[in-house]
C-alpha cells in the first residue's frame, strides 16, 4: 500500500523500479530480520552474487565478487543473529531455534541459508512481477479479463510463470555416465536445462506461442516439483498475486507509458530493468 501511494503521488512510474523491486526486498528482508537500513547493501550483494548464478559459463572473474558478496552478507547475519536472534519472531526466529542441541544447524549452515533465502526471496520474485505487468499490459484482452474477474488472477500469474518465466535455465552436474535420447553424456559434465524452451513445448502445452489465462493443467516448471520444487514458492505467489490485484484495482487505466520495455542481459534470469507506466 504505501509503494502503491509514493506511485500515486506521482501519477506515472517505473513498475520495476516503484514495486517490483522493493516489494519482495522488504517482505523477506522482514522475515530474516534485516534492518532497513542495511537492505540496500543487501540487494546490492545479491547482484553481484545473480551475474554469477545466471551466467552459462562461470568463471573466476565473476565466482571472485559472488564469493565476496556472500562473505559479507555472511557477517550482516551474524549480527542480526546475535544475542536476541533466538527471541525473534518470523522465519529468522524459528532459524536461530534450529541452532539448538547437538543435532542442530551448526552457525555456517545457519548464515549459508539466510544468505540463500535472500537471494531465493527477491531476485527472481522482482522479476516475476515486473514480467506479469509487462506481459498483461502487451496482452489487454487479458489484463481486462483480469479486472472484471479478479479470480482469474491467479491463474493469470501461473501462465506468465509459464509464457515469461523468471528463471529460464539452472544446471546440473552429471554424477554417473548417463544416454539421453541417443547421446551419451560422460560423468562430469554440465547440463544446463533450458526450462523457458521447456515450456513451450507443444507435446506438453496447446498452442504454446499463446498467452492464455484460461490454460487448463498449467504444470510449468517456473518453481521446480516433486522433491525440489522452491521453498518459497507459496510467499512468491502470495507476493506475486496480491501486487498485481492491487495495482490494477488502484489504477484501472494502468497503461504503458515511454520508451519501450528494457529487458536485463543475464541468460539464467529475465527480468526487466526498466518499465514505465501512466496511472491516469
Amino acid at each position: 500500500t504505501q509503494l502503491l501511494d509514493r506511485m500515486e503521488e506521482r501519477g506515472a512510474a517505473d513498475v520495476v523500479r516503484d514495486l517490483a523491486y522493493p516489494l519482495p526486498v522488504r517482505a523477506i528482508s522482514d522475515l530474516l530480520g534485516v534492518p532497513e537500513s542495511e537492505q540496500d547493501r543487501c540487494v546490492e550483494l545479491t547482484n553481484v552474487i545473480s551475474v554469477w548464478f545466471a551466467s552459462v559459463l562461470r568463471t573466476p572473474e565473476t565466482a571472485r565478487p559472488a564469493q565476496d558478496a556472500i562473505l559479507e552478507l555472511v557477517e550482516i547475519f551474524k549480527t542480526v543473529t546475535a544475542g536476541g536472534g533466538r527471541n525473534r519472531e518470523g522465519l529468522i526466529g524459528l532459524l536461530v531455534d534450529l541452532t539448538v542441541g547437538e543435532s542442530g544447524l551448526t552457525h555456517e549452515e545457519l548464515y549459508a541459508q539466510c544468505v540463500m533465502l535472500l537471494f531465493g526471496g527477491h531476485e527472481t520474485t522482482r522479476h516475476w512481477i515486473g514480467n506479469s505487468v509487462h506481459t498483461l499490459l502487451n496482452n489487454p484482452e487479458a489484463l481486462d479479463a483480469v479486472r472484471k474477474s479478479p479470480d482469474l488472477m491467479r491463474a493469470a500469474m501461473e501462465e506468465v510463470l509459464r509464457y515469461e518465466s523468471p528463471v529460464q535455465m539452472f544446471g546440473r552436474g552429471v554424477t554417473a555416465d548417463i544416454e539421453m535420447d541417443g547421446t551419451r553424456v560422460p560423468k562430469g559434465s554440465t547440463l544446463l536445462l533450458v526450462i523457458a524452451a521447456a515450456h513451450r513445448d507443444g507435446e506438453q502445452f496447446s498452442n504454446p506461442d499463446r498467452f492464455d489465462i484460461h490454460r487448463m493443467h498449467n504444470r510449468h516448471l517456473a518453481f521446480g516439483g516433486d522433491a525440489h520444487v522452491c521453498l518459497g514458492s507459496t510467499l512468491a505467489r502470495l507476493e506475486g498475486q496480491i501486487a498485481l490485484r492491487e495495482l490494477t484495482r488502484r489504477f484501472p487505466r494502468l497503461h504503458p507509458d515511454g520508451p519501450g520495455s528494457q529487458w536485463g542481459s543475464l541468460v539464467g534470469f529475465r527480468g526487466l530493468r526498466e518499465l514505465r507506466v501512466g496511472l491516469r
